[in-house]
């Protein structure tokens, strides 16, 4: 009886197949893997926010409602008042999003601690209680410098602000999701992942109440 020949080796078609098999198998891999650190830096960066939000809320009732004033009367800025003060550190005032590097040192003390995040320029030296809808209104976010790249520059010395988003809906400046969305912190303390196109829009009723500390709604 004639026995059939063993096989002893892949053919090269097969090779090639198989390699190919391997190299899709990784890339989904490699996507899954980087949505799912995207996902675990918006959480922090939502939990940053949050702890940040309960530091201005013992500053305001140290305070009476009094928000941050940009002249600085106290000698110091606002984070540096929530760090002395309020034991909100430097580590948490750095979003997961803003890369270490020669700029951007991972570090929490001398003259070049980085702060990822701004508080709304139009919420300096004005009163809480004075404010139209303190649950609509953005009150701190990442301070994301302008440009098509995700850049952060913000300082601990510095009085870091966020402004009214200029550019349109559609000029995407957010932090994830093809920078399409990105968090913020509002007046009443909760903190929310919004789509940058909603967050962007400063125009209608909802954007003004969105970015204006006190707004009046126009009368026909």
């Amino acid at each position: 009886m004639k026995r059939s020949p063993i096989r002893a080796a892949f053919t090269l078609v097969e090779l090639l197949v198989v390699i190919a098999i391997i190299a899709i198998l990784a890339a989904i891999s490699l996507v899954a893997y980087g949505a799912a650190m995207e996902k675990a830096h918006s959480v922090k960066c939502l939990a940053n926010l949050k702890n940040i939000g309960q530091g201005i809320s013992l500053y305001l009732n140290d305070n009476d409602d009094d928000f941050f004033s940009k002249v600085g009367g106290t000698g110091k800025s606002w984070p540096e008042s929530l760090k002395s003060k309020y034991n909100i550190t430097y580590k948490v005032m750095r979003s997961p999003f803003d890369k270490v590097s020669g700029q951007r040192p991972d570090t929490e003390s001398g003259a070049n601690v980085p702060v990822s995040y701004g508080l709304n320029d139009d919420c300096y030296d004005t009163n809480v209680g004075k404010w139209t809808s303190a649950s609509e209104l953005i009150v701190a976010a990442p301070a994301i410098d302008p440009g098509g790249v995700l850049k952060f520059s913000g300082k601990a010395t510095q009085n870091v602000t966020i402004k009214k988003p200029s550019g349109g809906a559609n000029n995407k400046q957010g932090t994830h999701n093809n920078r399409n969305r990105i968090n913020a912190l509002f007046g009443d303390g909760r903190v929310e992942t919004l789509l940058y196109k909603d967050y962007a829009q400063t125009t209608n009723e909802e954007g003004q109440r969105r970015w204006n500390p006190v707004f009046e709604k126009a009368t026909n």
